[in-house]
């Protein structure tokens, strides 16, 4: 499947859970300075500058390396922590108090779905396939465009 060529890839399960560590604590280390770089870019420019930083990882995942994925994962972790609160910065400057529930809702049903249909679309990509490499570049290119979007 996906995850085991990609474990296979970076040298072992083990080199992916110090990979998320890492993400973990990028964006731990970046909360506390989120609001201040929102404050002084803007939401719209600091959901750009986060969506960026989260594409590096997708693109680094299709020719893997252990170092670019220590390397990515930190950017990624700091990406994220611009993104969440950026966007709701953004939904808050956009919405009407008679509107704020309802564009809430939608925010946030679309941000809790987008698990399940990722989930969906790895399930019918990798079950009748038996090459991790091309499962692998079709699952990030997919993300990469779209990230990109």
């Amino acid at each position: 499947g996906l995850s085991s060529g990609i474990n296979a890839e970076y040298g072992g399960q083990q080199t992916v859970y110090y990979s998320m560590a890492v993400h973990s604590l990028s964006a731990a280390l970046t909360c506390p300075f989120s609001m201040f770089i929102i404050k002084h870019f803007g939401a719209k420019i600091s959901l750009v500058l986060g969506s960026m930083c989260c594409l590096f990882f997708y693109l680094s995942v299709i020719v893997p390396s252990g170092t670019a994925l220590f390397i990515t994962q930190s950017i990624f972790g700091f990406g994220l922590a611009l993104v969440r609160p950026a966007s709701l910065k953004f939904l808050v400057q956009n919405s009407s108090p008679s509107t704020m529930g309802r564009d809430t809702g939608i925010h946030w049903g679309w941000f809790m779905s987008s698990m399940i249909w990722g989930n969906a679309i790895a399930l019918v990509l990798t079950k009748n396939t038996t090459d991790p490499d091309w499962l692998r570049m079709m699952v990030y290119s997919i993300l990469a465009t779209l990230r990109g979007l």
